[in-house]
């Protein structure tokens, strides 16, 4: 080997590890992330505003049934997002904690927070969807059922769709 191999040519600089610039690069993606499940309900608005003057009973019921679907889809994603975050909040701080561990604590709540009203978010406009449904048949004469519990409220449906 005529020319020795240098180690130092093949390192990558030393990581640029610094707490505060992270929470802060996160603090702004949260932000970012609230600001999209403004517009994700303003999406869902507009959807169920055409839902109800295009769609009949029928159709409302499948958009809502369809919206579950990506609901379940988003719930793999965010569920573990909640878990991991609850379990960082159930440890409690101990008074004197320092800053980045504060901000940390801080940062799980908003995760926490912002991974269940996107969830809720898709669980409103399919509410939303069913009771346009029920309000469009109870419009056209269909009877009225009395719903006590969820269960009531899948069997409702499923008999409306058949």
């Amino acid at each position: 080997m005529s020319i020795p191999l240098r180690v130092e040519d093949y390192l990558l600089a030393a990581p640029a590890i610094d707490l505060g610039v992270a929470l802060a690069n996160a603090s702004s993606k949260f932000a970012e992330e609230r600001s999209r499940i403004v517009q994700q309900r303003e999406r869902f608005d507009e959807l169920c505003r055409l839902a109800e003057a295009e769609a009949t009973p029928d159709q409302l019921v499948a958009i809502a049934a369809h919206l579950n679907d990506f609901e379940k889809q988003l719930a793999t994603i965010l569920v573990p997002v909640i878990r991991s975050a609850e379990k960082t909040i159930a440890k409690r701080l101990p008074k004197g904690s320092p800053p980045a561990q504060q901000s940390f604590y801080a940062l799980s709540e908003e995760a926490a927070d912002i991974a269940s009203t996107w969830l809720e978010a898709y669980q409103h406009a399919q509410i939303r969807l069913y009771r346009l449904a029920s309000e469009k048949l109870k419009a056209t004469g269909h009877p009225s059922t009395e719903i006590r519990n969820p269960d009531d409220l899948d069997k409702y449906f499923r008999e409306i769709a058949e």
